[in-house]
């Protein structure tokens, strides 16, 4: 195989090819000894001048691509026409373009299928780096695809701004691809789009009743179905009327099964009520009450310690890394007072109270599902938060 095959782009003669920096440079003219003048018609043999035009192509085995194409000028020999000098032109390569046709394709691809932040990035993968806007302005370049008529016609609306403007969108639902958008969803927009190809066998269309006015008007042939998305919205709605129309018979359900269920526990529960235990309500509060120590103490029991040895306040904020107004605060206190955050409560101050009701009256199990200590736990958090 010769290297022109390979570079597949019969109309140039390739010179040399370079390689750096990840970059293969290909230098190439074009093969005619003629060329003809874009004014007249006229082909002309006669070069003015030579130029270089840097063109990007596609990739080769991973890196970037650059044809570096020597073009002539020629003269127009014609005596009556305007033009006196004019470049050489190929098919490979538009008029003014920095990328092949091919390449070129590739962009086009990229801005319709992709958003613009994503055609970028995907660009620079494959050495076809271009900026956000180009994209943009290659997809606005795109002639609009002629309509043919469909037979399976899809008919919603769209948001321009959601909650404020809104159009119609058509879709050609044997291909999925929209092939015309309206500026508004009123009735009048589509029945001039319908007028225009009125032969959709199906169509399927949201809820609104002035889609299906305008269909029953130009398309009275057609049939008018509801996609999935509506199908499940009507039954959603259809359910939602019916379980509230039958709620107060639910809630007696709800609540004849629950007392059932009570009933029945509380039956079984019976046969295995204990008594607990002193040893056992002391040990499982003991645990219970353990909450951790403040972690503040030992840094209050340093400070302290090195305020009795005449240490400086600022010496003493460096050396615990802790602030100078921390340090100054503990300087004037004489035991750590407790932290007073909107959580905080006294429910130290009835330890003692509890501790001598559980030790006299003992704590009964009432579900069979609870141990005691996890009962008791339980129990205590309760008192916790109320208190």
């Amino acid at each position: 195989m010769k290297i022109n095959q390979l570079f597949c782009l019969p109309q140039f003669s390739i010179t040399k090819i370079e390689y750096s920096i990840n970059t293969v440079k290909v230098f190439a003219s074009i093969k005619t000894k003629k060329s003809r003048c874009p004014a007249c018609g006229r082909h002309s043999s006669s070069i003015h001048d030579y130029y270089y035009r840097s063109i990007t192509d596609l990739q080769v085995f991973q890196n970037a691509s650059v044809i570096i194409l020597k073009a002539r000028k020629f003269r127009c020999r014609n005596p009556h026409c305007h033009r006196k000098v004019f470049s050489e032109q190929t098919s490979s390569v538009l008029r003014y373009s920095r990328r092949t046709n091919r390449a070129g394709k590739i962009l086009d691809a990229f801005s319709i299928e992709l958003t613009g932040k994503l055609g970028s990035q995907l660009s620079k993968q494959i050495f076809l780096g271009v900026s956000i806007s180009t994209i943009t302005r290659i997809a606005h370049k795109q002639p609009l695809p002629v309509i043919e008529q469909p037979r399976v016609l899809g008919v919603d609306d769209w948001a321009f701004r959601k909650g404020v403007t809104y159009g119609t969108v058509l879709i050609d639902m044997e291909t999925s691809r929209p092939i015309d958008l309206l500026s508004s969803r009123e009735s009048g927009d589509l029945k001039k789009w319908l007028a225009k190809y009125p032969d959709a066998e199906i169509v399927t269309r949201d809820r609104s009743g002035s889609y299906s006015s305008a269909i029953n008007e130009i398309c009275p042939d057609a049939i008018q179905i509801a996609d999935r998305f509506h199908l499940l919205m009507n039954l959603s709605d259809a359910l939602d009327i019916y379980f509230k129309s039958i709620s107060p018979e639910i809630r007696k359900l709800i609540k004849y099964k629950t007392d059932e269920l009570i009933k029945a526990t509380t039956k079984a529960d019976l046969n295995h009520v204990e008594l607990a235990t002193d040893v056992q309500i002391n040990s499982i509060i003991t645990e219970t009450a353990d909450f951790p120590a403040d972690q503040r103490l030992d840094i209050f029991n340093k400070v302290k310690e090195l305020q009795l040895k005449g240490a400086p306040l600022r010496r003493i904020s460096r050396d615990l890394g802790i602030s100078r107004n921390t340090v100054r605060s503990y300087f004037i206190q004489e035991t750590l007072s407790p932290k007073a955050h909107a959580n905080s409560t006294n429910f130290d101050s009835f330890i003692s109270h509890i501790l001598t009701r559980l030790n006299t009256t003992g704590y009964l199990i009432k579900d069979n599902w609870l141990s005691l200590p996890h009962l008791i736990t339980i129990r205590v958090h309760e008192i916790h938060e109320i208190l």
